[in-house]
């Protein structure tokens, strides 16, 4: 795969408001909309596409990664990485200047500002909402902020959520040094809630809290995306079932 095919792919994910690419060795690319997964291209990928794709991309432990796996996803809902974030503006000239480096690099795909207090730095998580065809909507915990791009696994379960299942769910992480020293119960109570949230509104396709700043005491939402779109009845039944 090209450069240009690469770049040709990365575009129909955005226009079609995708928020994954997904590549893998001897299958045919894809991205995810809505929470479904939507084939790009007929034509699977070598060994040597995707590689030649994976080590113009990443840094030394995102290869080491790779190598294990043979697989390369590119999310497209971190804003940071892509100058859509600004912190740390500490008055208004620096604030003037901010927007106005923003608005030469988006250009006319910028649609507005979003200003907010800076939260105390903390454990950054995420706690997400993502549908699935036959069992409804699931609730995603995992590393939040830029950690997503390094470490990339999550867990999830499906709803509804327990106080037991979302505590569960924390100890599930493959990464448990990650909550040392925060308030696991408040972090637990998000969860929860959030469950709670999807199993009532349904037309919740997707959702990411990220990050979720977790503290010694408490947490709080730094930044939050919905993804809303009308559903069918399902059979509540399924919702029920536990694998």
């Amino acid at each position: 795969m090209s450069t240009e095919n690469l770049d040709r792919l990365l575009s129909a994910a955005k226009e079609f408001d995708g928020s994954d690419l997904h590549l893998v060795t001897g299958v045919p690319p894809a991205f995810r909309v809505n929470g479904e997964i939507i084939i790009a291209d007929e034509d699977a990928l070598t060994e040597e596409e995707i590689t030649r794709i994976a080590y113009s991309l990443l840094n030394e432990q995102q290869k080491k990664k790779f190598e294990q796996e043979w697989e390369l996803c590119i999310s497209l809902l971190h804003k940071s990485a892509g100058g859509g974030v600004a912190l740390g503006i500490t008055d208004e000239p620096e604030l003037r200047a901010r927007s106005r480096a923003m608005r030469e690099h988006f250009g006319d795909d910028l649609l507005g500002y979003l200003v907010q207090p800076m939260a105390t730095p903390g454990r950054e998580l995420l706690v997400g909402v993502v549908g699935d065809a036959s069992f409804g909507p699931l609730v995603v915990f995992g590393l939040g902020g830029t950690d997503t791009d390094v470490v990339d696994k999550r867990v999830s379960c499906l709803v509804p959520v327990t106080d037991v299942d979302s505590h569960e769910l924390l100890r599930s992480l493959p990464a448990p040094k990650a909550l040392a020293d925060v308030d696991v119960d408040a972090v637990a109570a998000t969860v929860m809630r959030v469950g709670r949230l999807a199993e009532l509104l349904p037309e919740v396709a997707e959702m990411d809290l990220n990050p979720l700043i977790a503290y010694e005491t408490g947490c709080v939402v730094a930044d939050a995306r919905i993804l809303l779109r009308p559903v069918e009845p399902a059979d509540m039944t399924l919702r029920t079932l536990r694998v």
